[in-house]
């Protein structure tokens, strides 16, 4: 059975690459409620951000899904929804 944030995750995955981004922030931001410790909420709260051009929040919550999981520091360096993040200084020292 699903629960509301396989819901949410899956409703910020879709909305993530539409118009729909306004909706796609709360929802990530309701999922990291929900699940405060899980660090694939923070992932997708900061590729939202990244979507959204908003490079400080994205880079602060990509640094906490690397503390909560290490397996996000090489998942970075692949997802599309972060390029724009690529040239950043602190971006750059999350890879270390």
């Amino acid at each position: 059975m699903r629960n509301a944030c396989y819901d949410m995750y899956f409703s910020v995955m879709e909305k993530r690459n539409s118009r729909g981004r306004d909706k796609a922030l709360i929802s990530a931001k309701r999922a990291i409620v929900l699940r405060p410790n899980r660090a694939d909420e923070y992932y997708n709260l900061a590729c939202v951000y990244a979507l959204r051009n908003d490079k400080k929040n994205a880079i602060t919550n990509l640094g906490v899904a690397i503390r909560l999981d290490n397996r996000f520091r090489g998942e970075i360096k692949e997802n599309e929804d972060l390029k724009n993040l690529r040239d950043d200084e602190t971006f750059k020292k999350l890879l270390e």
